[in-house]
């Protein structure tokens, strides 16, 4: 994993600077792939997209941020002294993209789609890899509400969605109706994907899982 020098942008509302990792090299050995179709890849971090200003309060989008290139810009990143503060853009909580949810910045459905993408995986990170969970977590009504939200903005004819689709059942509880999308895909390369589907209905079992990982030579 090999890093390049930061990107400092400005946020567009108030000036305030941030700097933001670059990512030169990585590789996916090790990478864990889940049911919700979150994969996690130790030697390529994950970098923000939206994040929420540190003096303003307000949320804005990375990628559509000023870039400051200056060598004195790019040399006090880091420096945490009032007049020349420079903080990490930051992944938001699952209570600040809830907030982003109303703001005019997610103004069409494929920003909604990303925030509601990013609330589910939140959930779930709290979740992934354990053998246990607290009742409390599955009868979040913020969770659940926001996947049947979520449902709704997905194209039941593409394939990869359909499959969230069925997966967001899961996670509610809907064993059946995620058997039943399923088992109307008739795609022979995730034949073995419907297999793992099925066990984990059959068991009742309602949180993301591990689906495989990329092997470790």
């Amino acid at each position: 994993m090999l890093f390049g020098p930061p990107s400092i942008i400005k946020c567009p509302n108030c000036s305030a600077r941030f700097y933001k990792m670059v990512l030169l090299s990585g590789n996916i050995l090790g990478e864990k792939f889940y049911s919700d179709g979150k994969s996690i890849a130790p030697m390529v971090p994950d970098i923000p997209d939206l994040t929420k200003c540190y003096q303003c309060d307000n949320f804005f989008w990375i990628d559509s941020a000023e870039k400051i290139v200056t060598n004195d810009e790019l040399n006090s990143a880091g420096n945490h002294n009032a007049q020349d503060r420079i903080e990490e853009v930051r992944f938001l909580t699952i209570d600040e993209y809830f907030e982003a949810l109303k703001c005019p910045l997610v103004k069409n459905k494929n920003l909604e789609r990303f925030v509601r993408l990013k609330i589910w995986w939140a959930f779930n990170d709290t979740l992934r890899d354990i053998k246990s969970v607290p009742t409390s977590k599955l009868n979040d009504e913020r969770w659940r509400s926001n996947l049947e939200f979520f449902i709704c903005l997905l194209d039941p004819f593409d394939i990869n969605e359909l499959i969230m689709i069925a997966e967001m059942h899961r996670n509610l509880g809907n064993f059946s109706k995620c058997l039943e999308i399923i088992n109307y895909i008739d795609e022979d390369h995730v034949t073995w994907l419907k297999e793992r589907f099925v066990e984990e209905c059959n068991k009742k079992n309602s949180i993301v899982f591990e689906v495989g990982q990329s092997i470790i030579i």
